[in-house]
C-alpha cells in the first residue's frame, strides 16, 4: 500500500525551495525531506551534482525512472514523519518546457508550489552563478538581457501554476501557493505548516 503522508513541493528553479526546506528542517523535526534531483541522480547511478548528465537523458527515460523512484519512496517510507518531496512540476532547460510529473502524483496529500517575484528569482539565479558556480540552464542560450529573462521567468512561473492547478483537478488533491519572501522566512514557514494542517484535515474528512 502506498503511504500518503506525503506532500509535493515544487517551483521554478531559483525560487528558493532548497533554502526554504533547509530552514524548515532546522526549526521543525516533524518533516522528512527528500531533495528530488539529488535522490534521482543517485537512483540513476549518476555522479553527485552531475546535472548535465541528468539533463541530457531523454524525457521518456526520465519519466519512466521517476515513476519507479517515486512509487518506491512512497511505498517504503518507514517513519511517521511527514514526507516532503522537493522536485519540479515542469522541466525547463534552455527555454524548452516538458512535464516532470506522472500518475504517481495521485499518492500525495497535497501539492505545494513555492512562488516569488521574477526579479527575486533572477537575483538568486545570478547570485548562484557568481558565488556557488551553480549554473541553471533554464534560459535559451541567446537570451542574455535581464529584461528578456524576467519575461521568460514570468512565463515559467505562470505555467508552473497552471500545471499545479491541473494536477489538483485531475487527482482531486488540494494545492497551496506559498509566497516565498526571503526577508520574512519565518512567516513563510508558518504559512506552510498551517497549510499542511489544512490538507490533513481535508484528508481526514474524505
Amino acid at each position: 500500500m502506498i503511504n500518503r503522508n506525503a506532500y509535493f513541493i515544487g517551483g521554478v528553479s531559483g525560487v528558493g525551495k532548497s533554502t526554504f526546506l533547509n530552514k524548515l528542517k532546522e526549526i521543525n523535526n516533524d518533516f522528512e525531506i527528500i531533495y528530488g534531483s539529488k535522490y534521482f541522480m543517485k537512483w540513476l547511478g549518476l555522479k553527485k551534482g552531475d546535472y548535465s548528465a541528468l539533463q541530457s537523458l531523454p524525457d521518456d527515460i526520465k519519466n519512466k525512472e521517476l515513476d519507479k523512484m517515486m512509487r518506491y519512496i512512497l511505498k517504503n517510507k518507514q517513519n511517521k514523519k511527514i514526507l516532503l518531496i522537493d522536485a519540479h512540476y515542469l522541466r525547463i532547460h534552455e527555454g524548452k518546457i516538458s512535464v516532470a510529473t506522472g500518475e504517481w502524483m495521485r499518492f500525495f496529500n497535497g501539492l505545494f508550489v513555492l512562488n516569488d517575484e521574477p526579479k527575486e528569482v533572477l537575483r538568486r539565479i545570478n547570485f548562484d552563478t557568481i558565488n556557488t558556480k551553480r549554473i541553471r540552464k533554464i534560459f535559451p542560450g541567446n537570451i542574455i538581457n535581464n529584461n528578456e529573462k524576467l519575461k521568460l521567468l514570468s512565463c515559467y512561473l505562470n505555467k508552473t501554476m497552471d500545471k499545479v492547478k491541473e494536477l489538483s483537478t485531475i487527482f482531486n488533491i488540494p494545492y497551496f501557493i506559498i509566497q516565498n519572501k526571503h526577508d520574512k522566512i519565518e512567516k513563510t514557514l508558518e504559512e506552510f505548516v498551517v497549510s499542511i494542517k489544512i490538507a490533513e484535515t481535508k484528508l481526514r474528512h474524505e
